[in-house]
């Protein structure tokens, strides 16, 4: 599927018009891995939607340890919620896990459309609403799943992502240890076989 009918279908308030408007205000990169799309105390407004490949957020810890807390694959639109909801620098860092096609909409071009046309307005919240749900979501898991259950419901979601993201970058994002995420990836696997 091409972004263009993930976009229909995902939005369906979005019209072949709004969509050619849409692409007059955003900007193709094409990032390697390593890349990232949005570093650390980053001000900038951006929503970046993705169109191939993953990309990861993360912040880092008292301890200095990197903690993934996001994983975004293709079709994906994100933005740095802190510079874009509160105004401050960002506290996330989004990292590319392989070659990646992104588009970014600056918010001011993003705010333009949104005074002549209300479905850029939908579309702006639909998309903070959802990253928002999906941290919150997260978040509510850490709390009632247990660590097994947690890789079963992103195993549920996400299984093509299981060949795609390291098991650092997974056992992170899912909050268990590497070491321990393997073990429970062997277990599932040989409950799986029985």
């Amino acid at each position: 599927m091409d972004f263009n009918n993930h976009l229909k279908n995902k939005f369906s308030f979005v019209s072949q018009e709004d969509f050619k408007q849409l692409m007059t205000i955003s900007h193709e990169y094409q990032f390697k891995k390593g890349d990232k799309i949005i570093d650390f105390g980053e001000k900038k407004k951006k929503v970046i939607i993705i169109l191939e490949g993953i990309v990861r957020g993360f912040i880092v810890n008292y301890q200095g340890k990197e903690l993934t807390t996001f994983i975004y694959q293709e079709f994906a639109a994100f933005a740095a919620y802190e510079p874009f909801l509160l105004s401050k620098p960002s506290n996330h860092a989004f990292e590319c896990l392989e070659p990646t096609k992104v588009l970014i909409i600056d918010n001011k071009d993003l705010e333009n459309l949104i005074s002549t046309n209300n479905h850029f307005k939908q579309l702006k919240d639909k998309i903070i609403i959802e990253g928002l749900l999906l941290s919150f979501k997260r978040n509510e898991s850490f709390i009632k799943l247990s660590p097994e259950n947690r890789y079963k419901d992103f195993m549920k979601k996400k299984n093509g992502l299981l060949q795609r993201v390291s098991q650092k970058h997974l056992a992170s994002y899912l909050g268990i240890t590497a070491v321990s995420f393997s073990r429970l990836k062997k277990r599932i696997y040989e409950q799986h076989e029985l």
